[in-house]
């Protein structure tokens, strides 16, 4: 059953992300990923293997969800890797600062691998620029996304 939930919260973040984030004209042209924020909240809690696993399935789905203007791939790379980076500082943290640096590197991540892959949009310009801004945007949505994922005690 809580596997259930988890896909359905999954599912749910996803498509937030995709019809109401990214339509918003964020100031510097990038927003938070959400969805990168839900692979590093699972991760922390569920370990590295259970990370990468769950970092790709998201990532792979992120890369088909419309609009797919990529190589698939590049988002279950990223996310995997994230997944399992994150799952295994999660070891031995699940503070906020962890979730922070997670996030922050799989916005590095992810431009990093774009560019390693040939990705057109992604120039050394648009990295110098957007990425800061998409990093700023995720450290701070992070400790929002782990609070909220907390159950109650």
């Amino acid at each position: 059953m809580r596997g259930l939930v988890i896909s359905l919260v999954v599912v749910a973040t996803m498509v937030f992300q995709v019809t109401v984030v990214n339509r918003i004209p964020w100031p510097g042209g990038s927003g938070p990923d959400l969805v990168l924020l839900a692979v590093v909240r699972l991760a922390l809690t569920r370990g590295p293997v259970p990370g990468a696993v769950i970092g790709f399935v998201i990532g792979l789905t992120a890369d088909v969800l419309p609009p797919a203007d990529h190589l698939i791939g590049e988002h279950a790379l990223a996310y995997s890797l994230i997944g399992y980076a994150t799952g295994r500082a999660g070891l031995r943290d699940r503070g906020a600062v962890t979730m922070i640096l997670c996030a922050a590197g799989g916005t590095i991540a992810s431009a990093a691998i774009g560019v390693l892959l040939g990705d057109e949009r992604l120039t050394w310009a648009a990295i110098g620029t957007v990425v800061p801004i998409a990093v700023a945007y995720n450290v701070v949505a992070g400790p929002l996304v782990l609070k909220l994922g907390r159950s109650p005690a």
